[in-house]
Parts: structure tokens; C-alpha cells; sequence
């Protein structure tokens, strides 16, 4: 009988936070992380109004017996970590910043924010210059910056909550306009298909000019130095290959990648006939390499630019599409097909 009545008080809470703060019933990850608060008496432990209410694709995680937080606050761009706890405190918030920063903590994704991806969230962190912390090896430095400068304390129930609010930058506010002029440039300039650049842009980082993959391919175009960057300097009779500070600018990761789609459009795929066999092959190209699309028809060049062009672009896609060794870039070929085909009905 009492665990009844209890249940029915903390189905009367939950309702009244729902009503008072227009919570979605059908959000799971809104009411999940509020049953949770409940149940484990965060107002008793936090203090009155310290129930943290998720909404927005925002974040909350609870650790440490419920006596420390991190919440992500997408809207206002900012990690908001708090703890009750005074004693050993730099220790602490050291300990708690090294799980963030190294991936360590399991964060559940609600909604489409970044399901698909693993969140290397030290890569979504702006540093102490309000630059991303592009390598692990930055880490640690920012960690004794942050605890020797940037904790703050706030009353709540007059209890003290000691807390570091840190800069990130949201991945969602990256999207194509922010640098049509920047495609549209290059575009003419190389004579590519804008809508080609838009997709792949898409696929390779959506629009993040700061995302650096595992294999540290770089920026918009995901760019890896010392391949089809070196290729473009090369191309450009530039000496050694590009820098990752010279990558992570848009404008210059732009005029790259696109010059190696011009590289790959008129040095390899010259002869090709058909325009449509032409941009399968450079898609497949760009995220597989050159010769593992064209040795899928001979092994010599020569041949396999005359077995192409006695293809039409359906047979060609098909081929690719089955024969391909790697299945990522069978993937991506769909993938960026599917995207072109968004661009070109839907920008101008």
C-alpha cells in the first residue's frame, strides 16, 4: 500500500512538471531523465528548482552518488559541469574533465543529435583561444587551464554548487549557406558541379568545418594531408602538403577539395564519355581511391576507361555498386548519389 501511494505521488510530480514546463510526453529521453531526478531525490540532495528538465536535444548525465552533473546545453552552446562535493576539488573536477574530454563518459543521444556519429567530444570543445581542441594530446593542458581559472560557485538552498561552464560549438548550426559563396566560387573556378561539392561536403563532415576523423582527414571535405592533399600541392607546384591550420578554413578546404575533384575529373576521367559515368566514378573515387574503382574493370588504365565507356551510367553504378571491394564506399556512392540528387532539385 505504501509503495502505491508512492507511486501515485511521483506520477502527480511527473505530471506537474510536465504541465508547468510544456514538457512531450512522447519524448522518452525528457521523461526518463526526469523519473530519474525523482527517484533519487536530486531536490533533496541539490536544493529547491534543482531539477534540470532535458529539452532541446540537450544532455544531462548524473554520476558520482548524484553529487556531480554534466549538462549539455546545446542552445547556449556550453558543457555545464556542477558538484556538491569541496573536498579534493581540483582532483575531482580533474578527474571528472579527463572522462569528458577522453570519451569516457556514455552519453545518450536523443532525437537526431548526432545518433549516427560518435561524439569525440574533446573535437566540439573550444579551447582556451575559442579554437577546437583538435587532438587528444591537447587535452590535458586545457584540463589545468580550466581548473586553475575557470571555477565558479552559485547558492542554491543554501547549499554551494561549485561549477566550470566550457565553450563548445554546435554541430547543428553548420549547414550548407554558411558557404555557398565559398562553393559557388570554386565551383566555377574548376568547373565542378555545385551540387557534386554540396553532397559530398554532406557526407564528409555535414557542414562541420572542425570535424577530424580517425584517420585525420580534415574539415569540410575531410581532407587527409598527405594524400589528396598532397596531390593538389603537388598538382599546384606547391612544396610538402597542406597543414592542419590551413585545412581547418573553410575557404582553403574548399579550394582543395574540390581542386583534387578537378584532379580526378580531368587528369583520370578524362576520356570518359558519359557525365554521369564521370560522377560515379569520381564519388567512388574520392572515398575509395582511384585505383580500387578501376581495377574493378581491368588492371590496366587504358583498358578500363574503354570498358567504362562501353557502359551506360545505370551498368556502370550497378557495377560499382556490386563489385566494389569496400563496402564503405559502395555506401558512400548511394549516399552521395542520394544527396546530389536533394542539391540539384532543391538549390539553385
Amino acid at each position: 500500500m505504501f509503495f502505491f501511494i508512492l507511486l501515485i505521488i511521483k506520477i502527480f510530480i511527473i505530471n506537474n512538471y510536465k504541465n508547468n514546463y510544456n514538457l512531450n510526453s512522447n519524448d522518452f529521453y525528457q521523461i526518463k531523465n526526469l523519473i530519474y531526478q525523482i527517484n533519487n531525490n536530486i531536490e533533496s540532495i541539490w536544493g529547491k528548482n534543482e531539477i534540470i528538465l532535458v529539452k532541446n536535444n540537450n544532455i544531462l548525465k548524473y554520476y558520482f552518488d548524484n553529487k556531480a552533473r554534466i549538462y549539455v546545453d546545446f542552445k547556449l552552446n556550453k558543457i555545464i559541469i556542477e558538484t556538491l562535493l569541496i573536498n579534493n576539488l581540483n582532483n575531482i573536477f580533474k578527474k571528472i574533465l579527463f572522462n569528458i574530454l577522453n570519451n569516457n563518459i556514455n552519453f545518450k543521444f536523443n532525437n537526431n543529435v548526432l545518433k549516427s556519429e560518435k561524439l569525440y567530444i574533446y573535437k566540439n570543445i573550444l579551447g582556451k583561444n575559442k579554437f577546437p581542441l583538435l587532438y587528444k594530446k591537447d587535452i590535458s593542458n586545457y584540463i589545468d587551464f580550466l581548473v586553475k581559472n575557470c571555477i565558479n560557485k552559485r547558492m542554491s538552498s543554501k547549499k554551494n554548487i561549485i561549477y566550470i561552464k566550457i565553450d563548445i560549438f554546435n554541430i547543428n548550426n553548420y549547414k550548407y549557406n554558411n558557404y555557398i559563396n565559398i562553393i559557388n566560387k570554386y565551383s566555377k573556378k574548376y568547373n565542378i558541379d555545385k551540387s557534386l561539392i554540396l553532397s559530398i561536403i554532406h557526407a564528409e563532415s555535414k557542414f562541420n568545418p572542425y570535424a577530424i576523423s580517425n584517420l585525420e582527414a580534415i574539415g569540410l571535405m575531410q581532407i587527409i594531408r598527405n594524400k589528396s592533399g598532397l596531390d593538389v600541392f603537388k598538382y599546384k607546384k606547391k612544396n610538402n602538403f597542406p597543414s592542419v591550420v590551413y585545412l581547418i578554413n573553410p575557404k582553403n578546404n574548399i579550394n582543395v577539395g574540390v581542386s583534387y575533384l578537378y584532379i580526378l575529373k580531368n587528369k583520370y576521367f578524362y576520356n570518359v564519355k558519359n557525365t554521369e559515368s564521370i560522377k560515379y566514378l569520381i564519388i567512388s573515387s574520392y572515398n575509395g581511391g582511384i585505383k580500387n574503382v578501376l581495377n574493378i574493370f581491368s588492371l590496366n588504365f587504358n583498358d578500363s576507361i574503354n570498358i567504362i565507356n562501353n557502359k551506360t551510367s545505370n551498368e556502370l553504378f550497378n557495377i560499382i555498386l556490386n563489385n566494389h571491394p569496400l563496402k564503405e564506399t559502395r555506401d558512400y556512392l548511394i549516399k552521395v548519389n542520394s544527396l546530389y540528387n536533394f542539391y540539384k532539385k532543391n538549390i539553385k
